[in-house]
């Protein structure tokens, strides 16, 4: 019989050889597609350079014999296994891991970037001794100066006769002063602290509430630390000071001059710091380098508009099943 020019049995010829030519083709693709196969867990692949890679982290002598390459090759295996439970239970889309992901990420780029470059820090002795010349002032202890007082408490309903007891009492200790008639300066106001000042805290050693630099107004009045800090000489005390809360007299007890560290006492502190300045002129390069490698676009008008909300599990996580 002809069909088309053809005879039946050239037809099933040419078929049966196109069938051929399809297996054939077959085979070759399966066979590059899985010559470096060692196993196929689902649709998984543990092919021949990851399990070498494998090996690698062991001692070559373990695996000199198929056997520990068949023990090991059953622990990727369970490897494979757990990885397709959990791509089945889709974990890998769980927000969660993805995080966790993410910061494994962030800190190998920064292991890359940042750790291994400050690894290389190196403060040579001249850098500490420069920055020692250039910055004397940051290693010098304030000028601190000592204040003895004496106080009367203003009450709220104002009472002459009480203010009136108050300058005189105050004045005698004014006029004390003028005739050079105060102890020593070291004991405060000594003596006269108990009869002349109801400052409990102090009136039982001279009045003296303690030292203090220009960095130290807050640990105590501001307004009344200024004043005594116009005083110049040792001995020194001011007149009579009013305020809301009362009545005042402050006396300088001592002054201790402002002292500098030597350069073996600034070393180690140098050092530290100088460090740090190099730590962080390597982050501001990396985080310069992102900005100058990736666009950035902030919608101010949705972020003002964000809201917190209650964290819950992932609705994509299946439940997952029970073993027994």
């Amino acid at each position: 019989m002809t069909v088309f020019g053809f005879t039946v049995s050239s037809l099933k010829t040419k078929k049966l050889k196109v069938f051929v030519v399809a297996i054939f083709i077959f085979g070759v693709v399966h066979y590059i597609l899985n010559k470096d196969v060692v196993a196929t867990v689902e649709d998984i692949k543990i092919l021949k350079a990851e399990f070498e890679k494998e090996m690698s982290y062991y001692r070559i002598s373990d695996y000199t014999n198929f056997e520990n390459k068949k023990k090991l090759l059953d622990e990727m295996i369970d490897r494979k296994l757990i990885l397709s439970k959990a791509y089945d239970l889709e974990l890998d889309k769980n927000p969660d891991i993805q995080r966790a992901f993410e910061n494994i990420l962030i800190g190998e780029i920064k292991k890359r970037y940042i750790e291994d470059e400050i690894a290389k820090i190196s403060i040579e002795k001249k850098d500490i001794e420069e920055y020692y010349q250039n910055h004397k002032e940051d290693f010098a202890t304030e000028q601190k100066k000592e204040f003895a007082i004496l106080f009367y408490k203003k009450h709220k309903i104002k009472d002459k006769i009480r203010e009136d007891m108050i300058h005189s009492q105050l004045g005698e200790i004014i006029n004390l002063y003028k005739v050079n008639s105060l102890p020593e300066p070291k004991e405060g106001f000594g003596k006269y602290s108990i009869d002349y000042s109801e400052h409990q805290a102090s009136r039982y050693r001279g009045g003296i509430i303690g030292k203090f630099s220009v960095k130290d107004f807050n640990f105590w009045n501001p307004e009344l630390l200024k004043i005594g800090f116009e005083l110049k000489k040792i001995g020194d005390i001011t007149d009579i000071i009013e305020t809301d809360d009362g009545y005042y007299i402050i006396h300088l007890t001592n002054i201790e001059p402002k002292k500098y560290k030597t350069f073996d006492q600034s070393t180690s502190l140098i050092y530290h710091k100088l460090v740090l300045d190099k730590q962080e002129e390597i982050r501001d390069k990396f985080k310069k380098l992102l900005l100058d490698e990736f666009s950035i676009d902030i919608n101010e008008g949705r972020l003002k508009d964000t809201k917190i909300v209650k964290h819950i599990e992932n609705s994509q996580d299946k439940k997952i099943p029970q073993l027994y």
